[in-house]
C-alpha cells in the first residue's frame, strides 16, 4: 500500500461512523436525498465523536506519561493516577470537544458537495455503514496516538502544533491500525479505495481534507473550565493517592 493511499484512508478513517446513523439522521437515502450530506453525517455523527473524544483522552495521557519522565515516576508509585486525572476532566471538556465536530460536519457538507458527485458519496456512505467500513474504522480509531503533537507541547506548552506533528501521529496512528487488520480486509479495503470511482474521489481529495482537519482547534479553556479541572483532578488525584497509599 502506498502513503498516498494510507494518508486518504487516514484522513477518511478520521472522520468515519460508528454505525449507520446517517441514514436515520437525514432520512431515507431515496433519489431526492442530500447525498452528501448523509455522506457528511455518517463521517462525523454524534457515536463517532463521542468514540473519538474517548480515545483521544486516553491517547493524550499515555503520550503525555511517555513524554514526561516525572508523570513516570507518579504513575510507577501509584499505577492509574493519570487514568484517574483524565476521566476527573472529560465531562468539563466534552461540550467544547463537540462543538468544534459540530461545525467540521457543516464545513465537511459543503466541501464534499463542491467536490465530488452524489454518486460517488452514496458509494462512500455505502462503504463506511458496511461492515467492513466499521471494521476499518474501529481498528484505526483505535490506534490514535499523539506522541509527535505531545513532544512539541513539552517543549512550549503554549505553541501552536504544527501539520508537521499531527501528520506525523496521522501516519503512525494508519500505520497501527492497518497492521491490525485481517489480511482479507486489507485487500478489500485497498482494491476499493483503487478501483471505485468513489474511492478515487477520496483519494484524490485527501490533502484537502486533511487540511480540514489539522485546521481544528479546540479553544482555549476558559478561566471558568481551567478552574474546574483543577478541582476536578485535585480531588479524584487526592481519592486515588490516598487509596494507593492506604494499601
Amino acid at each position: 500500500m502506498t502513503y498516498r493511499f494510507l494518508a486518504a484512508v487516514a484522513a477518511l478513517a478520521l472522520s468515519s461512523p460508528a454505525h449507520s446513523q446517517a441514514q436515520e439522521d437525514t432520512g431515507s437515502a431515496g433519489q431526492h436525498a442530500d447525498h452528501h450530506l448523509v455522506l457528511a453525517t455518517a463521517l462525523a455523527n454524534d457515536t463517532f465523536i463521542t468514540s473519538a473524544f474517548r480515545y483521544t483522552m486516553e491517547a493524550s495521557f499515555d503520550s503525555l506519561l511517555r513524554a514526561d519522565p516525572e508523570m513516570q515516576v507518579i504513575e510507577a508509585e501509584c499505577p492509574g493516577i493519570l487514568g484517574v486525572m483524565g476521566k476527573a476532566i472529560e465531562p468539563i471538556l466534552w461540550p467544547s470537544y463537540r462543538s468544534i465536530f459540530i461545525d467540521y460536519r457543516a464545513d465537511l457538507h459543503n466541501f464534499l458537495r463542491r467536490e465530488i458527485s452524489g454518486e460517488d458519496a452514496r458509494g462512500a456512505t455505502e462503504f463506511f455503514n458496511s461492515a467492513l467500513g466499521r471494521r476499518f474504522q474501529d481498528v484505526v480509531l483505535s490506534q490514535i496516538t499523539l506522541d509527535a503533537t505531545m513532544a512539541e507541547l513539552m517543549v512550549d506548552e503554549d505553541a501552536e502544533v504544527s501539520d508537521r506533528a499531527v501528520n506525523e501521529d496521522t501516519r503512525e496512528m494508519v500505520s497501527r491500525g492497518v497492521a491490525t487488520l485481517e489480511p482479507a480486509d486489507r485487500l478489500e479495503i485497498d482494491a476499493l479505495f483503487r478501483t471505485t470511482e468513489w474511492g478515487k474521489a477520496f483519494v484524490r481529495l485527501q490533502p484537502q481534507i486533511m487540511a480540514m482537519q489539522n485546521a481544528i482547534a479546540v479553544p482555549d479553556a476558559t478561566p471558568e473550565e481551567d478552574a474546574a479541572m483543577d478541582a476536578a483532578i485535585e480531588k479524584a488525584a487526592g481519592e486515588h493517592f490516598a487509596a494507593c497509599y492506604s494499601e
